[in-house]
């Protein structure tokens, strides 16, 4: 009887390490074509110069991007000896938001992503019911950028206010009343963006400051090898 009982024990024993040898097995493998892939999407998105992220819902940049992202917005320029050359992107400022026609919600994270992609505050501005807006907003804030909704019965509210910077509309109409109220104002040029060749695809670049630096580096003492080639 005992014999029995101990070969019955050392029988599920040794099924029990068949079973964990085969489903370490299964996720090593699994784990291989993940990173397989893995490196397959890497591998594209740093064969493109836009920057291409994945963003999980708490906000966080999954490993999935595009080198420029790691690299952030600045740029070497290729120049002259004895000179150095950037270029960067930095935050344009108050980007207002205004919707568009159609599916309200959807058109308004469209927009407020926009802004965040240009690194902007964003207001989203309703001429109505701001229950979508602020529901918006409040994802976005949640995600650490900031951003507020409010409703506004005059256009004359958002186009007064000293910081803005641009206005992000959803369609053709609200662009030609926007284009009209930022004209009015005096000042720097405000830009009003519309999108781009899809819905809800709007070009970030008007949404943020375009800056290049040109640094004689030679006669800042920066380059000890053209200064050591003077007789």
């Amino acid at each position: 009887m005992l014999t029995q009982l101990k070969q019955l024990i050392d029988r599920v024993r040794d099924m029990a390490q068949k079973e964990q040898a085969r489903l370490e097995t299964l996720v090593a493998e699994r784990t291989a074509e993940l990173e397989l892939r893995n490196t397959e999407m890497r591998l594209v998105f740093d064969h493109v110069e836009q920057g291409l992220l994945v963003v999980d819902l708490d906000g966080t940049i999954a490993r999935e991007h595009s080198k420029s992202v790691d690299e952030g917005s600045e740029r070497e320029l290729p120049g002259p000896t004895g000179e150095r050359d950037s270029w960067r992107l930095e935050p344009r400022g108050l980007a207002v938001a205004l919707g568009g026609r159609g599916d309200q919600p959807a058109i308004w994270l469209g927009q407020a992503l926009a802004a965040v992609a240009a690194g902007d505050p964003v207001l989203l501005v309703s001429d109505g019911d701001a229950a979508a807006a602020t529901t918006v907003a409040a994802l976005v804030r949640g995600a650490g950028w900031p951003a507020i909704a409010a409703a506004s019965d005059s256009e004359g509210r958002w186009s007064a206010i000293p910081e803005l910077s641009a206005v992000i509309v959803g369609d053709a109409g609200l662009a030609a009343r926007a284009t009209k109220m930022v004209a009015a104002r005096s000042g720097a040029r405000i830009p009003v963006v519309e999108p781009a060749g899809a819905p809800w695809r709007y070009p970030t670049w008007r949404l943020a400051t375009e800056r290049c630096v040109s640094v004689n580096t030679v006669a800042a003492g920066g380059n000890a090898y053209l200064l050591a080639q003077i007789d």
